[in-house]
């Protein structure tokens, strides 16, 4: 951890040598949970309780005027692996850094992407299609939250781009079913015309085990026909070629100024029928509200049955939430089953 944050730290000096002028952003997310499940109450830092969320967080961004170059840091609260109500903040599975250098803009090749990049203990995901409306990352494939990895990527415009990169596989780990020994991974997005986006991605484990591969088009009517309402569609798979299982995911999206709605199935490798949705109410300006509904397996519904919804505002860069949420079975939003109340605030600048 030291090693890569000492790289970073003389690659800001470097930069900061050559190019004068800098901005400076970031941005943080503070929550803090309190769950009633299994007939206990269990107050924690929202983001301690699982692997799935991790909103505790606190980002830095330096980069120059002319957007050449980019160095980021990242830091936050972890899970700690025991009953989930003691939490670490800053050790080695928590801080990790970037670096990214546009190298079109460095050499003035006008319409092209040329970039590359670099990051020390943090995540690398593949260039990616599908929507997302719903936030569970079906189409995902990524490395762990350890990977130390190098990219390269290449494209011209909005029509084409595609990514290639290579984590030795210093810390191990697994995280979405790859990244284990050392891994290749290859992107490629293409954009055709105004509304239809395309995505390809492989994870190759070297480890001598079977990676994943997916796909993903998003068809978004809308900007296609030039609609004053939003209405799209969109569609992902993603494979794991030794276990022979797929995670597909439909999402179905739309709406106008005061409301947009989402709807997402997904046939997912436990082989349970996911379905989620999502209503979002657009009436104050900086206010959030939205409500969602659904269950982890509709072949189950009464033991895997979720509900819940958020109410913000936003004032002067900062953002105060509250969600609350009833689940049977898994949690959507907060990992923990049962009853959650979640407030947070969250402030960029």
């Amino acid at each position: 951890m030291k090693k890569i944050l000492t790289i970073l730290a003389v690659a800001l000096l470097a930069c900061t040598t050559v190019f004068a002028g800098v901005n400076f952003s970031g941005s943080s997310t503070i929550g803090y949970q309190i769950n009633y499940g299994n007939d206990q109450w269990k107050q924690l830092f929202y983001g301690d309780d699982g692997d799935d969320t991790d909103p505790n967080t606190l980002n830095l961004s330096i980069a120059d005027d002319n957007g050449i170059w980019s160095i980021g840091f990242r830091t936050g609260f972890n899970a700690t692996g025991d009953d989930g109500q003691g939490v670490t903040f800053g050790d080695s599975g928590s801080m990790g850094g970037n670096v990214t250098i546009d190298f079109a803009k460095l050499f003035g090749l006008d319409g092209w992407k040329v970039n590359a990049g670099m990051i020390g203990n943090d995540r690398y995901t593949t260039l990616r299609a599908y929507s997302n409306q719903s936030g569970n990352n079906y189409d995902r494939i990524r490395t762990n939250g350890n990977s130390y990895v190098a990219w390269v990527g290449v494209g011209y415009g909005d029509l084409v781009e595609a990514q290639l990169a290579v984590d030795p596989g210093l810390n191990g780990g697994n995280d979405d079913n790859i990244t284990t020994t050392s891994d290749i991974l290859a992107s490629v997005l293409v954009t055709p015309l105004d509304g239809l986006k395309v995505s390809v991605d492989y994870a190759w484990k070297g480890d001598g085990a079977d990676g994943l591969v997916g796909g993903a088009v998003d068809v978004n009517i809308s900007d296609m026909l030039g609609l004053d309402f939003s209405v799209g569609v969109s569609v992902a798979d993603r494979y794991n070629i030794g276990d022979k299982a797929n995670d597909l995911a439909v999402t179905v999206y739309g709406g106008v100024d005061v409301v947009d709605v989402a709807v997402e199935y997904a046939y997912t490798a436990a082989k349970a029928h996911y379905l989620y949705a999502k209503v979002n109410l657009n009436l104050i300006e900086n206010m959030l509200l939205d409500v969602y509904f659904g269950a982890n397996d509709v072949t189950d519904f009464a033991n895997q049955v979720f509900v819940g919804g958020e109410v913000g505002y936003t004032i002067s860069g900062m953002a105060f939430k509250l969600g609350v949420e009833y689940s049977v079975g898994a949690s959507k939003e907060f990992d923990l089953p049962g009853l959650n109340i979640v407030p947070s605030v969250s402030f960029s600048w």
